[in-house]
């Protein structure tokens, strides 16, 4: 669910980008104001129809005022164009939205609050290119408090239950810690080891075990296409409850088995075993002694064996 969200986000955030490169015609409108705002407003209805085709909430371009003079932002939000600014004159082109996506050719938020929207978002941002050069930042934003609700109201067992870690360890939901805190800190440090086994580049996914205030647990995980590792923490006893159950069942009924065949074993030594010996006592008497044959057998039943005792006497 979270990465065809991202995905969603990415392929709109490209198709942005390329509309603008594909569009602007840099060397008319980078020194006259007045073409520079007649693009923009070209632009604003094309990317409102991108943003709906690919069911997103939000899309945008922020252009770079240092290179197109007079150039500010195109930004639709529910359907809606926002207001303009002007990057540089907000001091907004210092925060990592930017300069990330500049340095790294594309750039992931933490979570954070927007007065717009009510609630907490996520965005996405890539440079916008022409023949080489920068002119701007493109991207898309979407709502992280719906992943998140949905996520934490799934529960494992009796009190496990689900996470996610932002690339550098740092909790973006948990039931109760907080993004400030890193998996690699908590604890007083004693799961770094869960989060260096996490961070193994060469695994996507995988399962590991570990003892957090002395329980015995286990932590799935599972990396997404933009880095964030959604995790699944049961308790151990919790997971092989079932297990557990069905062992003490069959111990139990081992334990039946074993008193109902000592039952059986006396009842047999009882009212087979002990007439036959009987029998055979007598018949080495008769054969060993004087030939007494005033010797009788007592007779309990009315079976073969008991038959056999009243033929003999």
């Amino acid at each position: 669910m979270i990465n065809h969200k991202i995905d969603s986000i990415v392929l709109l955030s490209n198709e942005i980008a390329n509309l603008i490169s594909n569009s602007i015609e840099l060397d008319k409108v980078k020194n006259v104001n007045f073409l520079m705002k007649d693009y923009e407003n070209q632009q604003a209805k094309a990317i409102q129809r991108l943003v709906n085709s690919t069911k997103n909430r939000s899309g945008w371009v922020i252009f770079d005022s240092n290179v197109i003079k007079g150039a500010n932002t195109i930004s639709i939000f529910d359907n809606k164009r926002q207001p303009e600014y002007d990057i540089h004159s907000l001091d907004l082109s210092k925060q990592k939205w930017w300069t990330e996506a500049i340095k790294n050719g594309s750039n992931w938020t933490d979570p954070y609050y927007l007065d717009t929207w009510h609630a907490n978002i996520v965005s996405y941002s890539i440079p916008v290119k022409v023949n080489g050069q920068i002119i701007g930042v493109a991207g898309a934003d979407f709502v992280f408090d719906d992943f998140k609700k949905k996520i934490l109201d799934m529960k494992i067992y009796q009190t496990g239950y689900m996470g996610m870690l932002n690339k550098d360890g740092y909790l973006l939901i948990h039931p109760k810690l907080t993004i400030k805190d890193n998996l690699k800190t908590i604890a007083n440090g004693t799961l770094e080891n869960v989060w260096n086994k996490i961070a193994n580049p060469e695994k996507k996914s995988g399962i590991i075990y570990y003892k957090y205030k002395g329980k015995k647990k286990m932590l799935g995980y599972s990396k997404l296409h933009n880095g964030w590792i959604v995790m699944a923490m049961p308790v151990i006893s919790e997971v092989f409850a079932s297990l557990t159950k069905v062992r003490n069942i069959s111990i139990i009924l081992v334990i039946i088995f074993v008193i109902i065949s000592t039952i059986i074993g006396y009842l047999i030594s009882r009212y087979i075993v002990k007439p036959i010996t009987e029998v055979n006592n007598v018949a080495l008497e008769l054969a060993n002694g004087d030939g007494d044959l005033t010797k009788r057998i007592n007779v309990t039943s009315n079976d073969e064996v008991g038959e056999m005792a009243n033929n003999f006497n």
